[in-house]
């Protein structure tokens, strides 16, 4: 199935609930193009930002494949500059934007939306496009950005289970409260054993509150599927595990299951579409 042949929303919602996430690096190609200098620019994204749509519960960032996780803080003067170069360099040729300073500082808009409305952010960690550098897709690279107090309080959804950093992002989730942890692609992409052996390395430090089974299909429908039937076997062989180790008990497992398999999203996401509707 290819992108263009994919049904609309509208479709989708005569038979579920449908919410969604906003991309912001594809948001902000969009506006670049558009938008003939940096101060309407920064408007024109800001105001599409802020409020958020009505039914978006997510912003979504892929700076790790774009320019790595050590996101740091940019000045406006420095992302104008930036801005201006990638005009003059992009002038009628399509836009990937991929410019590390405009992305940083574009992101920390965005997060300081989310701060003000309580809403998650995504990001891509570990691995995924063959575009990325795998040493910057190490999710403790946004250590600099988790440490900012003005953030503290936006919901960080680390996602891919940061593979093949797993416990480092569990560490991530054990250490800070607006850490989450979520395992789609890596299920149902590695082997059996390999997504036995990261939902185990997740659930040595993740809080299992702070845990969330994903999909993460797209174009090909088998995946749904695929994603359903395999993140349900191998979470029950862990927590099987557990039980067997004592950690857990049998009625522990049974709760914890239902959490990251359906719980802890609904919670996440459904509070944030709260906000949403109230604004």
């Amino acid at each position: 199935m290819q992108p263009e042949t994919i049904l609309p929303l509208s479709w989708h919602e005569r038979f579920i609930p449908v919410r969604q996430i906003l991309r912001l690096e594809l948001l902000a190609e969009q506006l670049i193009l558009q938008s003939p200098d940096f101060a309407t620019f920064l408007a024109r994204f800001n105001s599409e930002l802020d409020p958020p749509p009505l039914g978006v519960v997510a912003f979504k960032s892929i700076a790790c494949y774009r320019s790595g996780l050590d996101i740091q803080s940019v000045t406006d003067e420095v992302a104008a500059a930036h801005f201006d170069n990638l005009k003059q360099q992009q002038y009628n040729q399509p836009l990937r934007l991929t410019d590390k300073p405009l992305i940083d500082f574009l992101l920390q808009q965005a997060l300081l939306v989310a701060a003000k409305y309580r809403l998650p952010v995504q990001f891509h960690t570990g691995y995924g496009d063959p575009d990325l550098d795998l040493r910057l897709a190490n999710p403790l690279n946004l250590r600099y950005l988790l440490e900012l107090p003005q953030y503290r309080h936006v919901p960080i959804v680390l996602l891919h289970a940061s593979y093949p950093y797993m416990q480092q992002a569990g560490y991530l989730a054990s250490v800070y409260p607006q850490v989450y942890l979520d395992f789609g692609l890596a299920i149902p992409f590695l082997s059996v054993s390999g997504m036995r052996e990261a939902i185990r390395q997740m659930l040595e430090l993740t809080p299992t509150t702070k845990l969330m089974y994903s999909s993460d299909a797209h174009s090909i429908p088998e995946l749904y599927y695929l994603s359903a039937k395999w993140g349900r076997q191998v979470l029950g062989e862990v927590l099987e595990q557990a039980i067997t180790d004592s950690d857990i008990t049998v009625a522990e497992a049974e709760v914890i299951s239902l959490a990251i398999l359906r719980e802890n999203a609904l919670v996440l996401y459904q509070s944030a579409r709260e906000t949403s509707i109230k604004r």
